[in-house]
């Protein structure tokens, strides 16, 4: 998968990239908005979230793969430092852990049109059946 921009989202468990500028964090964590920076090449957390914040269906499930919507989810953002390919594994705690999630560029436009534009969505990954069976990544 090649990617551009400067930032990126990621929501997990219904786990998200976007890619925007100048997010603030006064949203909960499970609003693309109010996104948990990442400044570091791994990223562990021990924290389930539930629900899907203040602003829910942020996701548009009859345009995106995600056809669930947002659950249970929490956003993530990082900041490229360069252009090119980016991966990421996500490693459940236990393999009744179940993550979906999907890629969208936001570089030039905001989060409040992820649900209406398309475009956006870069990459995705769902499977409606529960349970993921290992690690998980594009």
């Amino acid at each position: 998968m090649y990617l551009r921009g400067l930032l990126r989202l990621f929501l997990l468990p219904v786990f998200v990239f976007v890619f925007e500028r100048g997010l603030s964090q006064s949203l909960p964590e499970q609003d693309c908005i109010g996104a948990i920076p990442l400044c570091q090449t791994v990223y562990t957390t021990t924290t389930a979230y539930s629900g899907s914040g203040n602003i829910p269906n942020e996701i548009n499930p009859t345009r995106s793969c995600l056809s669930s919507g947002e659950k249970n989810d929490a956003w993530y953002i990082f900041t490229a430092q360069t252009t090119g390919n980016v991966g990421f594994l996500i490693t459940p705690f236990n393999g009744q852990d179940d993550y979906d999630w999907a890629v969208f560029n936001i570089t030039n436009k905001p989060c409040s049109l992820i649900y209406t534009d398309v475009t956006m969505e870069v990459s995705c990954n769902y499977d409606a059946n529960i349970g993921c069976g290992g690690v998980t990544g594009p």
